[in-house]
């Protein structure tokens, strides 16, 4: 089952960077004599989750997005997010602007009825 709390996302959401991101980071630096020192270190959480809900394929009620704008308006807040056989404690990610990008499938009055695509930017805890 894929969810982000208590919403379960459309079939046809996408995870697009899922195979994107390894938790390991390196750095190269040089000595005064010229030799190169790799540093390299496990990273712990802060792996980017950017779901995508596409115009073709997985809307979003107008309910629905209201609740993930809610959310993303409470700083600091974590959400269980699952993916199939997967499940991490996740933030929304204010870094990456905007954090969450919505468009109606038809221009309406945004009622209960409105479908909706578009993407969330979230990031992984611990």
């Amino acid at each position: 089952m894929r969810k982000l709390a208590d919403l379960v996302l459309p079939e046809g959401a996408r995870w697009t960077d899922q195979l994107m991101w390894t938790p390991v980071r390196q750095v190269a630096q040089r000595t005064t004599l010229g030799t190169v020192v790799y540093t390299t270190q496990k990273l712990h959480g802060g792996r980017p989750v950017t779901l995508e809900f596409p115009e073709q394929t997985a809307w979003l009620s107008f309910g629905q997005v209201q609740k993930i704008l809610e959310w993303a308006s409470l700083p600091g807040q974590s959400f269980v997010f699952s993916w199939d056989d997967f499940q991490y404690a996740v933030l929304f990610d204010h870094e990456r602007l905007p954090t969450t990008e919505f468009i109606s499938v038809a221009d309406l009055n945004h009622s209960e009825n409105d479908q909706f695509f578009g993407k969330i930017h979230l990031v992984t805890l611990i």
